[in-house]
């Protein structure tokens, strides 16, 4: 059995408040080599730098406050946005979209998802997997993720694989 995922506005407004805080910002990937002298060079891939000033950031976000009828902030505290949305509302839904977007619009394809417990880390991966297919249709990409567990040493391998793609 196949699910159907309805695009709802309201996660698609909440996916975008997020995109348009980086309004101005421009596309590409960062790529490094690394490697010692007489071994293999790697190819290290990262978001690249966020070249807006603070202050075209804080007049992006202070535009979608508006829009949303919400108090405008005065200032930032660095680059940390909150995204409220009440339960059963498809958060995880909304931040999976939110990758993809910014993914599509500025070439950012590394994110680390942090949870606070085992059970909401084991519904996230749920999530990931039932909706791949979905975004895959949207996007034409699948995500790539994984599970890292300090005390599994094969995660190596997965963490060498998330820094050597550009990829989503």
């Amino acid at each position: 059995m196949k699910l159907k995922f309805k695009i709802q506005p309201y996660q698609t407004d909440a996916t975008m408040a997020v995109v348009n805080c980086f309004a101005g910002q421009t596309k590409g990937a960062r790529k490094e080599l690394i490697g010692r002298i007489g071994m293999l060079t790697d190819e290290i891939f990262s978001n690249k730098r966020i070249e807006l000033a603070e202050g075209d950031i804080l007049k992006n976000v202070q535009e979608m406050q508006k829009e949303q009828g919400l108090k405008t902030s005065s200032h930032l505290e660095g680059l940390n946005f909150t995204i409220e949305m009440e339960t059963g509302t498809g958060k995880t839904y909304v931040y999976t979209k939110t990758m993809y977007e910014l993914y599509k619009e500025y070439g950012w394809s590394k994110f680390i998802i942090m949870v606070p417990s085992v059970a909401i880390r084991e519904g996230v991966h749920k999530s990931l997997e039932i909706t791949a297919d979905h975004f895959q249709e949207i996007y034409g990409k699948k995500i790539r993720f994984f599970i890292y567990n300090t005390k599994n040493k094969s995660n190596l391998v997965n963490i060498k694989s998330f820094a050597n793609t550009s990829n989503i």
